[in-house]
């Protein structure tokens, strides 16, 4: 279930949290590509799941595949990386 926090300041609901458990090996390869692009791990997966989903909407549209789901999400996964 996502988390839910008020912001101290505006009192405005943040964007939800969530908590994964990864891998050691996958978590080393997000902690040095957000380190490459200067960005917090939590957000360089934000974008790699919020992307995930932008183009899953798109796909189911056009009657894709979890075949298809899979590779394109390699496909994502290698281009944020490159």
């Amino acid at each position: 279930m996502a988390v839910r926090q008020k912001s101290a300041s505006t009192s405005n609901i943040k964007k939800p949290r969530i908590q994964v458990v990864l891998r050691e090996e996958i978590c080393q390869l997000l902690e040095e590509h957000a380190d490459e692009r200067g960005q917090s791990v939590s957000s360089f997966a934000a974008r790699i799941i919020e992307d995930y989903f932008d183009e899953g909407m798109s796909r189911q549209t056009s009657g894709g595949s979890s075949a298809q789901d899979v590779a394109n999400l390699l496909r994502m996964v290698a281009s944020l990386v490159d």
